[in-house]
This record gives C-alpha cells, sequence and structure tokens, in this order.
C-alpha cells in the first residue's frame, strides 16, 4: 500500500556522541493504523502561535460561553490584581490558578476535549493552548509586572550586551569552520521580547537553534568541507553570539516570564 504524509515540523536530537540527527514528525503513520483524520482533536500538535490558539479553542461551538467567563475572569485580573514587587509568587500562583480553571471549564463544557483526558500527550497539549489562550488575554498587563518587577536587571544584561557588541566568532571561541552569516538566527532571536505566550517564545528558541544549525551546515556544504555534527560544546558560543548581535532590552523579565508562567509538564509534549 502507498501512502503519504504531511511533514509537521522537523527535531534536531544528540546522540550519545553529541553527533546530532534529524527527526521528521508526520501526521499520519506509514505502516500500520491511519489515524482518524476527521478527530479535531489531531491538529493540537499543529498550534504554535497564539493566535493557532484562539482559532482553535473558537472553533467549537460548545466554548462560546465559556471562553466569555474565561475573558471576563482574565479582564477582572487585568483590572483589579495589585501586584507588589518581590511578591513575584503570589503573581504566579494568581495566573496558574487562572489558567487551570480555564481548562476545568473548557474540559467540562466540551466532549471532544474530555476525550483526551485518558491520553497524557493530548491533555497536555490542549493544556498548553488554554494556558496560551489565557496569557494572550493577560500578556500586557502581566508583562508589565514583570519589567518594572526586574528593571535593574534588564537594563544591567543590556549594558552588558552592548559592551559586547563589536565581539567577534574568533574572540568566542567559536571554531573557524563553523564562522558563518548568522543574521537569520539573529532577527529571529531578536523578535522573542514581541513575542506573547511561552509556547511562541519556546519556538522561536528552539527555531533560533535550527537556523544556527543550518547556517554551520551551509558554511560547510559551500567551503565543500565534510560535514560535521555541532556538538553542545560547539552550539553554546553560537548562542552566546545570537543572543549579543540580538540585543534584547528586556532579556531577564522574558527568562523569568518564561520559566515561572508556563504550568504545562512538557516532557509530554511535542516542542
Amino acid at each position: 500500500e502507498k501512502r503519504t504524509a504531511n511533514i509537521l515540523f522537523e527535531e534536531i536530537f544528540y546522540n550519545k556522541l553529541y553527533q546530532s540527527y534529524r527527526v521528521l514528525c508526520i501526521d499520519k503513520p506509514l505502516v500500520g493504523g491511519i489515524a482518524n483524520t476527521s478527530d479535531p482533536m489531531v491538529k493540537l500538535n499543529q498550534i504554535v502561535s497564539l493566535s493557532d490558539c484562539r482559532s482553535f479553542l473558537a472553533s467549537f461551538p460548545e466554548n462560546e460561553i465559556v471562553l466569555k467567563k474565561i475573558n471576563q475572569h482574565s479582564e477582572e485580573f487585568n483590572e483589579s490584581y495589585m501586584y507588589v514587587t518581590g511578591l513575584e509568587d503570589q503573581l504566579v500562583y494568581k495566573v496558574k490558578s487562572l489558567a487551570s480553571d480555564a481548562v476545568e471549564q473548557l474540559l467540562c463544557a466540551n466532549p471532544d476535549f474530555r476525550k483526551v483526558m485518558n491520553n497524557t500527550v493530548r491533555l497536555r497539549e490542549l493544556e498548553l493552548v488554554i494556558e496560551s489562550y489565557v496569557l494572550g488575554v493577560i500578556h500586557t498587563k502581566l508583562i508589565s509586572f514583570l519589567r518594572k518587577s526586574f528593571y535593574e536587571e534588564d537594563r544591567n544584561l543590556l549594558s552588558i550586551v552592548q559592551l559586547h557588541e563589536g565581539i567577534t566568532m574568533e574572540q568566542l571561541g567559536i571554531r573557524k569552520d563553523f564562522h558563518c552569516d548568522l543574521t537569520e538566527a539573529i532577527l529571529y532571536l531578536s523578535s522573542l521580547d514581541t513575542l506573547v505566550t511561552v509556547l511562541e517564545k519556546l519556538n522561536c528558541l528552539k527555531a533560533t537553534i535550527e537556523k544556527i544549525n543550518k547556517s554551520v551546515e551551509l558554511k560547510l556544504k559551500s567551503a565543500k568541507q565534510k560535514l560535521t555534527s555541532v556538538t553542545t560544546d560547539d552550539l553554546l558560543p553560537l548562542l552566546v553570539y545570537v543572543i549579543i548581535k540580538s540585543k534584547l532590552e528586556h532579556l531577564r523579565s522574558t527568562i523569568y516570564y518564561m520559566e515561572h508562567f508556563h504550568f504545562v509538564n512538557l516532557s509530554s509534549t511535542e516542542m
């Protein structure tokens, strides 16, 4: 039986010798049983942006009333939550409660959502979509709190970056055969501060690393050199170079946001 499948995304992994290899995620198996493509929940692992999250949740008529309630509770947070600098733990708890309540309400309202409760991977993907939806409503208020709290650290990190903006690949100890044009990776990472959800920011970091690897491969191919795997030790200085050249203004507050306002266990999801 001849079968075709769409490639959803590509992952880069490393073996025990730190050699990279690529894994393609496809939308259906090439052998064995075929997944039910009429199931709307199969779209979950294709969602990468806030717009995707909103469109997916809005595509179910039974979600309409619950989404209005979620919006209402989130707007109440925007209008009335009083943040005190130094009490970030309370802020994290409040946002986590908003996201957890939203998950519970949508699971109660939507029979398609309840079907994935016994599927750990699908359930985590759904939780990530709902979490992103909530963050999309409260992001402006939330990020203003964090940037105020981490203002000095953001400014200090930016000063360090600006101090080293003229640094070269050679000065960072990057292998000479890996010296390449990283403009695409730099432009991509420079959008990190402007992205809204943690999901979008994580995908931005993932894509940045993939673009670094691709740039190195293109350089080696153009120089007709043998393709060499980019090890973790090789990747680190390349990533530092890209971070410096990206000149992110809110690096510390962005890192805190990504660390503390992502409540889904990623070990069970495709990233």
